[in-house]
């Protein structure tokens, strides 16, 4: 969904979602409220694999390369079914082995405690982009607010599974970021996150090649 009174759909491509678990869509959108943005924004979603830490960072890679496609401007705002940049990990011993082996590791050996594994975020970030929590919380440098910026967003499993990734060219226009609670109404608590567009406007169209 989008306000036609602020942007202008160009297109919506779905050209390598069939090499991923559960597909993905990239929409790609003139600012028209604000005309003296001239790089199209390219809004990106679609869950990660749960089942495969490895197989997700794979396909955060595909993702990342479809982002970059249109001007290079965009967010990628997503079920990441792993952890962000910044995270606490849960008690892992209280969540069911098929979503725990999907999510960790044990660094040195069987006999070592579990610990989230960061391969997605770290692929994200090698690709410059920026979990916008991250960005929000550095900001802010509030344990309280940390609390709420990194909370679960999945009811199940302790983790922060839903995010929000930027390019870097976006960094300036990210003015917030919270959780938005579901209650009984899914399995997941909503995010969301707002950008001023004046700080888009010096931001130049990069050619794909």
């Amino acid at each position: 969904m989008f306000r036609p009174d602020v942007l202008r759909w160009r297109q919506w491509e779905t050209k390598y979602a069939y090499e991923t678990h559960h597909g993905f869509g990239v929409g790609v959108f003139d600012i028209t409220a604000d005309p003296e943005v001239k790089v199209p924004l390219t809004a990106l979603t679609g869950q990660l694999i749960p089942y495969s830490v490895q197989k997700a960072a794979i396909e955060a890679q595909v993702r990342i390369a479809r982002l970059y496609r249109y001007g290079g401007m965009g967010a990628i705002g997503a079920d990441i079914n792993s952890q962000g940049v910044a995270h606490n990990d849960p008690d892992w011993s209280a969540v069911p082995p098929y979503n725990r082996f999907a999510r960790c590791h044990r660094r040195y050996g069987p006999d070592e405690p579990w610990l989230g594994n960061p391969l997605v975020a770290q692929t994200l970030n090698d690709g410059d982009l920026f979990d916008v929590a991250n960005l929000i919380s550095a900001r802010l440098d509030d344990p309280k607010a940390d609390k709420e910026l990194f909370a679960p967003t999945g009811h199940h499993g302790g983790i922060r599974n839903d995010q929000f990734w930027v390019t870097g060219n976006m960094l300036d226009a990210v003015l917030g970021y919270r959780r938005v609670p579901t209650g009984k109404a899914g399995d997941h608590d909503g995010v969301v996150t707002t950008y001023e567009t004046t700080a888009l406007h010096d931001v130049e169209y990069r050619e794909w090649v």
